[in-house]
């Protein structure tokens, strides 16, 4: 090979590559429901099982709200980034 027609060949390669933050992106979409699952495992729940109360509700109460609430917060983050970086945003289905 020539060193030109490597040189196109490695921009072609570059060029079909994603950026590497939609990569990232797509990552933390995969990470996100497998943390999820582990922040909601007995063993790290039985931490919070405990007589503390946080505004009169039991502590693993608060636990399981505040994390699932993170969880919501984090997905609708995630998905409205994805949606930008592939040119979508919300695109209605017709049922």
């Amino acid at each position: 090979m020539t060193p030109q027609s490597q040189d196109r060949s490695r921009r072609r390669a570059t060029s079909d590559a994603e950026p590497p933050s939609v990569s990232r992106l797509r990552d933390g979409a995969l990470i996100l429901p497998i943390a999820g699952l582990a922040l909601f495992c007995p063993p790290l729940l039985a931490l919070f099982a405990s007589d503390l109360s946080l505004f009169g509700a039991p502590l693993i109460v608060c636990y399981v709200f505040a994390v699932w609430a993170a969880l919501i917060i984090l997905a609708r983050r995630l998905a409205r980034l994805l949606a930008q970086f592939h040119g979508g945003g919300r695109q209605d289905i017709d049922l």
